[in-house]
């Protein structure tokens, strides 16, 4: 067999090759789209050999030139597949220089076909035969084509899109940029212009010579697949280094119970790690979707939820979020989530990227600790009413000796025989009014008293909570011969609070005024109470005229155990304080300029 058919059959299955290799490699990643492109060009170079081999052993003019017009074909396809993948892999092209060259290529080639010896020939007169590689072979002899300058001019445009395309990688690819231009770029301008070179030299009868261009675009093609293979080969090499990461970041996450997950919008598909669907309960080889997660979440919590993820679509604010989740095996789990959006280049929602973890023993704390803090409340409470027990008790005893007092004369009257029925209306009037006081007295107590699961929220007056603690708080007031001075704004909104929480922190600081007064040794002690709306929140105001806050204890104030109160635990400010915490208050306290304590109560007015 001829050495050249079996070089020539060899270059096309090499081929190929290549082109079935590369394009499985754009099969498995097509978004690497120079791939596809490379594996279109050796597709198509693999039909050139062919062309080539029929045109060395034509034996006819007419066989020459039916050759040579139809081996353009392939050259032009694998030519406009080196621009597309110059265009892909560069990435630096300028898009409408690749259409002029395209648009260029498409033109020489149709005008090729409508040439009955192609674009290279007026006329092909005669074969004659040259040695080649140690063998005789045809080549042509002819008149050149007069439409040949459209192949020149297309190769002037495509030439120019390459070199464009190259310079500019050059001046801003690196190390990296630099490689590819020398081995892509470089490669094809040269082996192009090369194989156009010597096409036209043996056309003009210049050189004795074959148009063999088939082993140089071999070359071209392996150059090119080794520099396209070493960036599968890294990329490779990057997946095996970025698995080998994610496997410790994943081992590191579990061991801190914590769950990366990955939200792809468009696809509406949730990654996350082994550990993520641990604490979801979801099966390992499960496909998870937005639905399929929403429905591991606890019915209560749902909506809270979606709302918290629209917010992040809609204004792109940063997620987080605490909710349940309902285990198969119908056990609840607490889990804490926070992540942030990425939106494409167009401003559409892409990708919801973030952590879970198991907050479930945090919450069973937070849950032992709120209700530990909720019975300290409430023993200070009950502690607090015990001291006031004599006074209580003195200013139920008045409302109670009213009603003995008036029943005594309404009896005696009707044992006269004649009473006076307006008089007896009068007294009855009375007893009613002295049995509502000393009711209100016992409701207000009882309610002091109770022991509440939780705090219970609701619109309150604080006008009528001031009115009301002060009602209590009377007989005392009388007791230390302290007065009291409302001053209490009109129209006040209400607030979201618990009543009987904030009485305590009221009466809690009105007392501790009264003490601070007593121990002072004031010739007249006075507590004064305002109310009044400051930038959307209701304060509450308790000044004295005591001898104000020691300086080694107001930087602690708030601090548990702190006082300067003989006897005194230093209990009742911090407990208050949390009190008004839990309602989205705040306490403050200070020195009066005038002289005294002042202390401020601040509840935000609803929305």
């Amino acid at each position: 067999m001829s050495l050249i058919v079996i070089l020539w059959s060899m270059a096309a299955a090499a081929s190929l090759s290549l082109g079935v290799i590369h394009g499985m490699v754009w099969l498995s990643n097509r978004k690497v789209r120079a791939e596809l492109w490379f594996a279109v060009a050796a597709g198509c170079l693999t039909a050139y050999p062919f062309f080539d081999l029929q045109m060395m052993m034509a034996e006819t003019p007419e066989e020459f030139g039916r050759a040579a017009r139809w081996a353009l074909t392939p050259i032009s396809l694998v030519i406009c597949a080196f621009l597309m993948l110059v265009h892909c892999y560069f990435g630096t092209g300028r898009r409408w220089l690749l259409v002029a060259a395209l648009v260029s290529r498409g033109t020489a080639l149709l005008v090729n076909l409508l040439c009955p010896h192609g674009l290279f020939f007026e006329r092909v007169t005669d074969i004659r035969k040259v040695s080649f590689l140690g063998e005789t072979v045809s080549a042509p002899i002819g008149e050149m084509g007069r439409w040949l300058w459209v192949e020149h001019l297309a190769a002037v445009i495509w030439t120019g899109y390459l070199l464009d395309a190259s310079w500019r990688l050059w001046r801003t690819g690196g190390r990296e940029g630099r490689r590819r231009v020398v081995m892509i770029g470089g490669g094809i301008i040269f082996i192009l212009t090369a194989g156009l070179a010597q096409a036209s030299l043996v056309v003009a009868q210049v050189i004795a010579l074959p148009v063999a261009v088939t082993l140089t675009f071999l070359i071209l093609l392996t150059v090119m697949g080794y520099e396209l293979s070493r960036d599968v080969l890294r990329a490779a090499h990057l997946a095996s280094s970025l698995k080998d990461s994610e496997q410790r970041l994943e081992m590191a996450a579990s061991a801190a119970q914590l769950a990366p997950w990955e939200w792809d919008i468009q696809t509406n598909v949730i990654w996350t790690t082994n550990e993520g669907r641990r604490i979801y309960g979801i099966p390992p080889d499960e496909v998870v979707d937005f639905p399929r997660f929403i429905s591991t979440v606890h019915p209560d919590d749902r909506e809270a939820l979606e709302a918290e993820v629209r917010a992040t679509l809609d204004e792109s604010t940063p997620f987080a979020a605490e909710y349940r989740v309902v285990l198969p095996d119908g056990s609840e789990r607490w889990i804490g989530a926070a992540g942030r959006l990425e939106r494409t280049p167009q401003g559409r929602p892409l990708l919801l990227r973030g952590v879970s973890m198991d907050i479930t023993q945090r919450k069973h704390s937070e849950q032992e600790l709120a209700q530990k803090r909720q019975d300290v409340t409430h023993l200070s409470r009950v502690s607090m009413l015990g001291e006031l027990a004599g006074t209580i008790a003195h200013e139920l005893n008045q409302p109670l000796a009213a009603i003995l007092s008036n029943s005594q004369v309404g009896h005696s009257m009707i044992r006269s025989g004649k009473p006076d029925m307006e008089e007896m209306a009068a007294i009855l009037e009375d007893i009613v009014a002295d049995a509502k006081r000393a009711g209100g007295i016992i409701h207000g107590m009882r309610a002091m008293f109770k022991k509440e699961t939780a705090m219970q929220v609701q619109p309150v007056d604080l006008n009528e909570a001031v009115q009301q603690t002060c009602s209590l708080l009377h007989s005392e007031i009388v007791v230390r011969k302290a007065k009291v001075k409302l001053n209490l704004a009109e129209s006040l909104p209400q607030v979201m609070a618990g009543r009987v929480e904030i009485q305590q922190v009221l009466i809690n600081l009105i007392l501790n005024s009264l003490d601070a007064m007593k121990s002072a040794g004031a010739a007249s002690s006075e507590v004064g109470i305002t109310t009044e709306l400051r930038a959307g929140s209701v304060v509450i105001r308790v000044v004295d005229n005591g001898p104000g806050i020691a300086p080694e204890i107001q930087a602690r104030l708030f601090e548990a155990f702190a006082t300067s109160k003989p006897g005194g635990l230093g209990l009742g400010l911090a407990i208050s304080q949390g009190i008004m915490k839990s309602f989205e208050g705040e306490l403050t306290g200070g020195n009066h300029p005038e002289g005294g304590a002042v202390f401020e109560m601040t509840l935000p007015v609803p929305e």
